[in-house]
């Protein structure tokens, strides 16, 4: 049951956006899901908390920063959207908890990888149909921005895979990034275009510099190609300036109106700015005053108004520790096979994928995003288990699961009782 559970996360997060157009009474199918992971995910951190209780120690900032959040409703009874920032949050750390813990002997873990790998190949296909009938920018059957933040863990997983050697990872990563492109989503493509060199640092030692400088060429080129030969990118990117105005920084960037949005929120944060205003409280001011804004699109500013310089400061803290754990997991996969490490390399790379487009968008509030994260998260922190179970696997005489080493720390190791490094 559990198995089937995760598995219906990854592949309804593949439909984006879709449930929001479903409607149950006045609340949208989306919000329903929401609930239901919330509530479901809760509950089995209940049930398994012996098993889950070490694991639990790799994300303790964040979990004092969920505390802290819920304490915020003693001074801001959350809206709508207070409650769908504070279930998002809940199931991106629940996930992580239960997928870093080792499994009881017998059940066998989800793969992961190959399931997003469906899910990715789904998102993909229906944009691609809306691309095909609309053009670019549609939103024909899947919100452009949406798709474009989901479509990022993708790139992550097959980027990962190229870096353990399969071109045909590298192929299907630039073919993720040419539809992130036509989405016209600006932030998610220029993030997209930057995990291509950040995938190869760390990864070969001596030659990674090197070869993160040939990468960051090629992704440069494909960035040149794909403005020059798609106008709708190039106008949303450039509008009307020159490649002469760029190269002298004479032009205005257009950023939807984010600056005002921006200037609005941190004015309003400046009356509370300890403990801040509470859930959802940011994106209620903003809505009363514009509706199209809704949010504040930008993450950091949002944690830092909802919840003041407390609630920000965990999350920098809780987020920095783990993209830390990720970058330590990471550089240790070089040396691992392909399947373990490719989650690894992949784990790191969606988090500071995700880290970077907070600075322009609200992927911190996108349940589609964060809860497949939060699963690619925990598989790279699970503690090494039975090396000729991981053996067979590789040879094709045992089940296709993935194992995966925690991050190279004795602290760590410390921590976990032999007795649980066990097979799964």
């Amino acid at each position: 049951m559990r198995r089937a559970f995760y598995i219906s996360i990854l592949m309804i997060s593949s439909l984006v956006d879709l449930p929001r157009k479903v409607m149950f009474g006045t609340i949208t199918a989306s919000g329903v899901l929401t609930i239901l992971y919330g509530i479901i995910i809760a509950l089995l951190l209940v049930a398994e908390r012996r098993r889950v209780r070490t694991s639990a120690m790799l994300i303790w900032p964040l979990a004092l920063l969920f505390g802290w959040v819920l304490l915020s409703w003693l001074w801001h009874w959350p809206s709508t959207l207070g409650f769908q920032e504070t279930l998002s949050l809940d199931i991106f750390l629940g996930l992580i908890v239960l997928f870093a813990a080792p499994e009881e002997r017998g059940i066998r873990r989800l793969d992961v990888g190959k399931v997003l790998g469906w899910a990715i190949a789904i998102s993909a296909g229906l944009y691609a149909i809306s691309l095909a009938l609309q053009g670019p920018g549609t939103d024909l059957i899947l919100a452009p921005r949406p798709f474009a933040l989901f479509a990022l863990l993708g790139v992550s997983w097959y980027v990962a895979g190229w870096v353990y050697g399969s071109w045909k990872s590298l192929l299907y990563a630039l073919g993720l990034l040419l539809l992130i492109g036509l989405s016209l989503s600006r932030t998610a493509f220029a993030v997209g275009i930057l995990l291509l060199p950040l995938s190869k640092l760390g990864t070969i030692r001596k030659r990674g510099l090197a070869q993160a400088g040939l990468i960051s060429i090629v992704a440069g080129l494909f960035l040149f190609l794909a403005v020059s030969n798609i106008p709708a990118l190039a106008d949303r990117l450039l509008g009307n300036a020159t490649v002469g105005e760029i190269a002298a920084g004479d032009m205005d960037l257009d950023t939807s109106g984010r600056p005002l949005a921006w200037a609005t929120a941190f004015d309003d944060f400046t009356d509370s700015p300890w403990i801040g205003k509470g859930a959802g409280s940011a994106g209620d001011l903003l809505s009363s005053i514009h509706e199209e804004w809704g949010h504040t699109h930008n993450e950091y500013l949002r944690f830092l108004h909802d919840y003041g310089i407390i609630g920000l400061g965990l999350f920098l803290l809780g987020m920095g520790s783990l993209l830390r754990r990720c970058w330590m997991a990471r550089n240790k996969a070089a040396s691992e096979k392909r399947r373990i490490g490719q989650m690894r390399v992949a784990a790191f790379l969606g988090l500071a994928g995700v880290l970077l487009s907070i600075m322009t968008d609200n992927t911190a509030s996108y349940v589609n995003v964060m809860s497949p994260l939060g699963m690619m998260v925990g598989m790279a922190l699970l503690p090494s288990t039975d090396s000729a179970l991981e053996a067979a696997e590789v040879r094709g005489r045992g089940p296709r699961q993935i194992h995966l080493p925690s991050p190279a720390t004795s602290s760590f190791r410390s921590q976990m009782n032999p007795s649980t490094r066990r097979s799964v």
